[in-house]
């Protein structure tokens, strides 16, 4: 992404160049930026035909998953970090996003190896990267996978939130977190918890005068 930013930035500058040397932007300051994007690389294990999400990521001791059990996961609360660290586990596959968000950066039999890699060190401890997981999933032909995965609608009020499952088993289940307790949600049926009630850490701001935010009916009640 960054290599991305800095060719969008450089080549912005070419399509408008009063505008960045009214700004105080030189053409030498661009030309670092096209220098320092050409000199970005995404790593790459020759022996794997994989790309590692850090540099030596694959060079780092397997974790043995035929000796974790189910009550083990989250991993990522039971383990402590300078155990699990020094493996190559994943809770959210960030090697898939950078896939799904810089496509045009992998070729389609790199995305396939790569995807088939993280897939079997991904523990999904984290929900943040489920939709780019089934997007790539897609995308290398695992539709399988993609209609696996398990959907939580949120429905949010403002003083209580509903959690439903869907597109799972009969029998699935997920844990959550709601202000700080776990909550198991299944597909029988959603579950509500309140929501506490905010409380401001200062006074009320003062804004200046006649730009106070418009005063609207609560739509969330």
């Amino acid at each position: 992404m960054p290599r991305r930013n800095l060719i969008a930035a450089a080549d912005a500058a070419a399509r408008h160049p009063g505008s960045f040397r009214a700004l105080g932007v030189r053409d030498e300051e661009i030309s670092s930026w096209r220098s320092a994007a050409a000199a970005m690389n995404i790593p790459y294990d020759e022996e794997l035909g994989v790309h590692p999400q850090a540099r030596g990521f694959t060079l780092m001791k397997e974790w043995d998953f035929t000796t974790t059990a189910a009550e083990d996961y989250p991993l990522m609360l039971r383990v402590a970090y300078l155990e699990l660290y020094r493996t190559p586990v994943v809770k959210q596959a960030d090697l898939e996003l950078a896939m799904h968000w810089c496509g045009d950066s992998f070729s389609t039999a790199d995305k396939a190896r790569n995807f088939a890699y993280y897939e079997s060190r991904t523990v999904r401890d984290s929900s943040l990267s489920a939709c780019s997981q089934a997007i790539m999933a897609a995308e290398v032909g695992h539709l399988d996978l993609l209609r696996r995965g398990l959907r939580v609608q949120v429905r949010i009020r403002a003083t209580e939130a509903t959690y439903s499952l869907r597109d799972g088993r009969d029998d699935a289940e997920l844990q959550l977190w709601h202000h700080g307790e776990p909550l198991v949600v299944t597909t029988a049926g959603p579950v509500s918890r309140p929501i506490p009630a905010a409380v401001p850490k200062t006074a009320d701001p003062v804004q200046p005068p006649g730009r106070a935010p418009a005063r609207r009916p609560n739509l969330l009640t």
